[in-house]
């Protein structure tokens, strides 16, 4: 079985909330995602463990940053991000940032709270 995120690149794959972003340009990922953020219930692969939870995870700061020329998305969220805090909402803010897409959307996010997202966004396609 061939699993489709192995196929699909991101110039900043993000497994787990707690990692800081600042200032950072994500240019060029010509097969697939600027920023993906795929929080899972638990790792998986070689990191495998039921004791770590990053889909509940509070995330760490991501501020003015940019992804261009992104193949599907400047910034994905996916498959969900449920956050678990007591200020929620909102709890998470996406500040500051810029993302151009050529392909889709300038980003997707499937399922997600607790979020609040101040963004410049361009992009074309569905």
């Amino acid at each position: 079985m061939t699993v489709a995120f192995r196929h699909t690149p991101a110039t900043f794959w993000v497994t787990h909330p707690a990692n800081t972003y600042i200032n950072n340009h994500a240019g060029g990922s010509t097969d697939g995602y600027g920023f993906w953020y795929r929080f899972l219930q638990n790792p998986e692969g070689p990191s495998a463990t039921g004791n770590v939870c990053p889909k509940y995870t509070p995330m760490g700061a991501f501020i003015n940053n940019t992804a261009h020329s992104s193949m599907f998305y400047g910034l994905r969220i996916h498959p969900e991000y449920q956050p678990v805090s007591d200020t929620c909402p909102p709890m998470q803010l996406f500040d500051q940032h810029l993302y151009q897409s050529p392909g889709r959307a300038a980003s997707k996010c499937t399922s997600f709270a607790c979020t609040t997202c101040r963004c410049s966004m361009g992009g074309r396609g569905p």
